[in-house]
């Protein structure tokens, strides 16, 4: 007879931000890390962002039976697929970044998975406001109903809690990308941005992000101010120290343009900077792909990353490099206030060329001040593992025994709503306003 695998659903918005990446992968790795020692098969399927980019990258190394985009599960040609998924699934993890966010498709796939029966545990995620009434109703209904929460800092746990959120227990641990290692091999076509850098040069590296309507709660931020002073900002440091710039998306657009043709990424927002800069000649912008491990080997070959970003900054604390923040959302702040390193955090609406060439000096003469790696923080995030595994171990394989009528009622349900928030964010569009459902 042959062996019965262990089926695991992961929802996670990776595919798109090399950020969203990283907790994919670390979440991964520390599920076969678990499932191995305690001696079970697994099988993954996967919702996510991008998942014709995950499918194809990763679906060997993690033996990922299929992927599907969360944003449409409820259209009438997946949800029968989705129903499939789910009734073969032992357990849903909802693992990391902003995912507790109003978003009306995600948390009800999670209403779905509930209504049928099925463990769902939600892994070093973040909460930020929810604006709408509704939401924050139907987010807390849903929330009450899951199994584990671990939420990755103080500020998404105080918004969990502001919502209503009783149970279960949440657990304070940190985002899981700090799990992450860097990569056994480099990748070329990235390290062809520094292989002909003369090594006595400075190299840093800057990431920054479009406005996003997220986050207009905690602040609002103008990218024409952000692509101006940081055009001045590159031509000082060029003529000071003559330094190489290096421009590291996280959001590539090649990898936006399958479901976001509108969605400004991170190169478009270098390109606008790269022309009106004076020293072109000092400036490279990475186009090509990568995975976030070889973005780690790749960041501990500069002296310095700037970024708005949280990931960028994280995945350049676990590379050893210096830091300097520009704040858009507690998250980021919060992230730096646990590092020890508010003093190099400016907030979006602070942001001047002289305060942060002022940082600039202050971070590549006292690096001492960057105690890297950050080990406090990867060791709360190894809560997330120990929790994981006392949960998982206790599972057993109940879905071939698992009834499917329950669902029958609230499947239509939430097809329906799924599509009425559809319509919604169209009218929003055709209005010219930016999009608030993602």
């Amino acid at each position: 007879m042959k062996k019965q695998k262990f089926t695991i659903t992961i929802v996670n918005w990776a595919g798109v931000n090399t950020g969203d990446d990283a907790i994919f992968v670390a979440l991964m790795d520390e599920i076969q890390k678990i499932m191995k020692k305690i001696s079970t098969d697994i099988e993954f399927f996967i919702l996510t962002d991008n998942d014709i980019r995950i499918k194809n990258i990763y679906s060997k190394e993690y033996a990922i039976k299929d992927t599907l985009r969360i944003f449409e599960f409820y259209k009438l040609r997946n949800i029968l697929k989705v129903i499939k998924i789910l009734q073969k699934s032992d357990v849903i993890i909802y693992g990391g970044g902003d995912l507790i966010n109003g978003n009306f498709q995600s948390i009800s796939f999670l209403g779905l998975a509930k209504l049928m029966g099925i463990p769902v545990f939600l892994i070093g995620i973040g909460a930020t406001h929810i604006n709408s009434k509704f939401l924050s109703f139907i987010t807390t209904v849903v929330l009450n109903h899951v199994d584990i929460i671990t939420v990755r800092d103080r500020d998404s746990k105080y918004n969990l809690k502001k919502l209503g959120v009783i149970k279960p227990k949440i657990y304070l641990t940190s985002d899981i990308a700090f799990l992450l290692n860097s990569a056994n091999n480099k990748n070329k076509l990235i390290y062809n941005y520094i292989t002909n850098i003369n090594s006595k040069k400075i190299i840093i590296g800057i990431n920054l992000r479009a406005y996003d309507p997220m986050y207009s709660y905690y602040s609002i931020w103008d990218e024409n101010h952000i692509i101006k002073e940081f055009s001045k900002i590159c031509d000082y440091l060029v003529d000071k120290y003559n330094a190489e710039i290096i421009f590291l998306p996280m959001v590539l657009k090649n990898r936006t343009l399958p479901y976001y043709e509108n969605i400004l990424s991170d190169d478009d927002i270098y390109m606008k900077i790269f022309k009106l800069v004076k020293y072109r000649g000092n400036i490279k912008i990475i186009k090509e792909d990568y995975n976030p491990k070889e973005f780690i080997e790749f960041l501990k070959q500069l002296d310095l990353v700037i970024a708005m970003r949280l990931h960028t900054l994280l995945l350049a604390s676990l590379a050893g490099v210096p830091i300097i923040a520009i704040s858009y959302a507690p998250k980021v702040s919060s992230f730096m206030h646990d590092l020890n390193l508010l003093d190099y955090t400016i907030p979006i609406f602070e942001l001047r060329k002289r305060k942060l060439i002022d940082m600039i000096q202050k971070a590549l003469n006292n690096k001492s001040s960057f105690t890297f790696p950050p080990f406090k923080q990867i060791e709360n995030a190894k809560l997330n593992t120990k929790i994981l595994e006392k949960k998982l171990s206790q599972i057993k394989y109940k879905h071939f025994k698992r009834r499917t009528l329950a669902p029958l009622l609230g499947i239509p349900i939430i097809i329906f709503l799924n599509y009425i928030f559809l319509i919604i964010s169209k009218i929003i569009t055709l209005k010219g306003k930016k999009r608030w459902f993602k």
